[in-house]
């Protein structure tokens, strides 16, 4: 899950650790501006509005993550 990658059909559901959410700075730094718990999900805006990602997902601790992809995602 790379910003800029094309998210065609798949988005991803925490189950359990968590992940760091990055952009890029306008420098071509990482910046971190989340950290995304259980529960939460991460890439369905790629999916809903058929974009390049706009973020970059970086396991933080003992991350478990569930993935959906297909033609019936959402």
């Amino acid at each position: 899950m790379r910003q800029g990658e094309w998210g065609g059909n798949t988005f991803y559901i925490s189950v359990s650790g968590a992940l760091d959410v990055l952009i890029e700075s306008s420098d071509g730094s990482p910046r971190k501006i989340s950290r995304l718990q259980p529960g939460t999900c991460f890439g369905e805006m790629a999916v809903l509005a058929g974009v390049e990602r706009n973020a970059t997902g970086v396991p933080a601790s003992g991350t478990v993550w569930l993935s959906r992809a297909g033609a019936d995602t959402l």
